[in-house]
């Protein structure tokens, strides 16, 4: 049985990560072997794409933009998630549960939905064309995903962890920061790496936030396609430097994810025994 399931765990990796060996492949083969009709699978090998793209400035600014913007909302999101996931679980279940659901819902409102409100407060400011402002925008989109990841792990902690850490005289923002933190790392990297990939592949906001020098990788692959045709090997580069952290998402996901349930099921049961 356990064959079984490892096998279509495997064979579902394998087929969710086909597009990135897909993207890598059509990358480093020749335009007429991409174009081959019908498709052929024997190719020439040549780096004239990457190299194209790894030395046009376009997709270096891109590819900063991009990871910037990425670890700017990772850090914000967990900067106003985690005390937030905190204060819920000390809350009870049910209200706690109540609080989530409306959190919850803002990650899933269509973010196109609101582009034009964000267009106009934005371009009232002057941040338009702004990788802060683009960062803050992915922030607000992301951390109710944080705050509903997180909760359910910090209120796996025992409730004596939070009165030995007040007996010792931390404060609230101590006890996170000091306490929860490492006692849930592997959670906390887990909700970061969510954030940081939602971040990195997002396009509506990029599209009306960042342009010129500010714009980032899903925006600037659009601009490949052209009136003398479309830049078949550099689209796909570009696209699998783009779905690069989604794949590995989803190969170091899994592992990450079993710590995190393992951690909180010990937990849970060492607070049911005590």
């Amino acid at each position: 049985m356990r064959f079984i399931v490892g096998g279509a765990a495997l064979v579902g990796v394998g087929c969710y990560l086909m597009p990135l060996m897909w993207f890598l492949y059509n990358g480093v083969r020749l335009r007429l072997d991409a174009l081959a009709i019908p498709p052929t699978w024997r190719s020439t090998l040549t780096i004239e794409s990457l190299v194209a793209v790894l030395g046009s400035s376009d997709a270096q600014h891109a590819l900063f933009n991009s990871l910037l913007v990425a670890l700017l909302a990772t850090m914000g999101s967990l900067l106003f998630g985690v005390p937030a996931a905190y204060s819920l679980s000390t809350l009870p279940r049910r209200s706690a549960a109540a609080r989530s659901f409306l959190l919850l819902t803002n990650a899933v409102v269509p973010p196109i939905s609101l582009l034009i409100p964000l267009y106009l407060l934005l371009r009232q400011f002057g941040l338009l064309e702004s990788r802060l402002a683009l960062s803050f925008v992915h922030v607000g989109l992301t951390v109710g995903i944080v705050v509903v990841f997180l909760e359910p792990v910090f209120r796996s902690l025992p409730r004596r962890v939070h009165e030995m850490a007040a007996l010792d005289g931390l404060s609230p923002a101590s006890v996170v920061w000091r306490v929860l933190i490492p006692l849930s790392l592997s959670g906390v990297l887990m909700a970061g790496a969510i954030v940081f990939v939602l971040s990195w592949g997002e396009y509506t906001m990029a599209s009306m936030t960042a342009g010129g020098r500010s714009q980032t990788l899903p925006v600037l692959l659009p601009s490949l396609v052209q009136v003398t045709g479309t830049r078949w090997g550099e689209a796909a580069v570009l696209s699998f430097l783009t779905f690069l952290p989604l794949g590995l998402l989803a190969l170091l996901g899994p592992s990450l994810f079993r710590r995190v349930r393992a951690s909180s099921a010990a937990r849970s049961e060492w607070t049911g025994e005590s």
